[in-house]
């Protein structure tokens, strides 16, 4: 078992610090084939703006809806959970309207 125990130090602090359990890299070439082209598609990230998108007013496959979700490929925005970190910078820099950024 790689799971290590919480280390106490001496200084009388009440802090537990934990190693986390170290497993190796996943290699990309050792992905499957079905892995790797779930990798490569937007997925989550791109329905769900999609999604939002059609909510406000924005066509699902114009052409503004294209661009940001293609830029959000170029930058690696995949999955939903990633949404929630952007702040109106990175959605200005994606292209979105400040109404999609908003929702």
């Amino acid at each position: 078992n790689d799971t290590k125990q919480p280390v106490r130090y001496s200084n009388n602090s009440s802090e537990h610090h934990y190693q986390l359990p170290t497993t190796p890299a996943t290699s990309i070439a050792t992905m499957r084939p079905s892995v790797m082209a779930s990798a490569t598609t937007l997925g989550g990230a791109e329905d769900l703006v999609r999604t939002i998108g059609i909510r406000i007013g924005i066509e699902e496959h114009s052409e503004l809806m294209n661009l940001i979700c293609e830029n959000m490929k170029k930058e690696f925005v995949l999955e939903e959970w990633q949404l929630a970190s952007l702040d109106s910078y990175q959605w200005q820099s994606l292209g979105a309207p400040v109404g999609l950024a908003a929702a």
